[in-house]
């Protein structure tokens, strides 16, 4: 049973301010009042059960409370980066080990299969009016608590273009999460780096075969929905330090960048409910 200023710090990570933005207030708890979650001095040890185990307890108390829905809870959560996490098992190079990939994501020590490896973060929610990447209908944009406000603007006009659609993850029918691809210096959240080993083009059944294939051999990490409020990438090889980390995005997202479609059944490697690039 969490006792009162754990409660306090969980509430603190996790409520609504009053702004129009309805963006999350991380509050400012004092060392002694922080939890396991995020203890920086502990250094590089939290584990994928440990952070769900916290998302879980936020949304427990909410259920408790009712102070806030459990949809409006989970689009907050999405939507946080965490500060401090004990996370830190992978850094940017810049270049990707796949010619003309750009930046890749590498790891920075020896990963166990099954370990999380880093979080996907959100930096903006984009709400969708009709249906995922169709500006046709309503589209607005949910800031996580982080953006400023006097960046709102400029942010929400970038990462809701369709230039940001090779950072985005869908969540739901109508939300999808998208990663500013300008922060990547914190090792905790830097989901949104890792590149596909294998590319799609067309869809045609000879390409779509062989890109599944490559993508299959290929991936070494996956995307996990935990607690509907948090994406954390896990591994699913063991990875050696210095190794490029790689995640299938699946036939689908290549498919709707190019303008093309294709039917395709989801892979063991997709997360689950369809979420995320796998």
């Amino acid at each position: 049973m969490k006792n009162d200023s754990q409660f306090a710090t969980q509430k603190a990570m996790a409520n609504v301010d009053d702004n129009d933005d309805d963006s999350i207030s991380m509050g400012n708890p004092s060392s002694k009042d922080r939890d396991d979650l995020v203890n920086a001095d502990d250094g590089d040890v939290l584990t994928k059960y440990e952070f769900e185990l916290r998302l879980k307890e936020v949304r427990d108390y909410y259920r408790e409370t009712n102070e806030i829905s459990q949809e409006d809870i989970c689009l907050n959560l999405y939507r946080t980066r965490f500060p401090d996490l004990r996370l830190n098992r992978c850094f940017v190079g810049a270049e990707s080990t796949i010619p003309g990939a750009g930046r890749g994501l590498f790891a920075s020590r020896d990963i166990e299969a099954g370990e999380i490896i880093t979080l996907y973060p959100g930096d903006v929610i984009i709400a969708w009016g009709k249906s995922i990447g169709d500006f046709s209908g309503k589209v607005s944009v949910l800031f996580g608590n982080h953006v400023k406000k006097e960046d709102q603007q400029a942010v929400g006009k970038r990462l809701s273009s369709n230039s940001a659609r090779s950072y985005e993850i869908k969540i739901g029918d109508h939300h999808s999460l998208v990663a500013d691809p300008l922060l990547a210096n914190y090792p905790a959240y830097l989901g949104h780096i890792a590149n596909d080993s294998a590319m799609l083009n067309s869809n045609k059944k000879a390409s779509l075969d062989k890109y599944r294939i490559a993508s299959e051999k290929g991936h070494n990490a996956a995307y996990f929905e935990m607690e509907g409020s948090h994406l954390a990438q896990v591994a699913t090889k063991s990875i050696m330090k210095g190794e490029e980390i790689f995640v299938s995005y699946g036939s689908d997202y290549w498919c709707s960048r190019s303008g093309t479609t294709a039917a395709v059944k989801k892979t063991k490697n997709q997360v689950s409910k369809g979420f995320g690039k796998n």
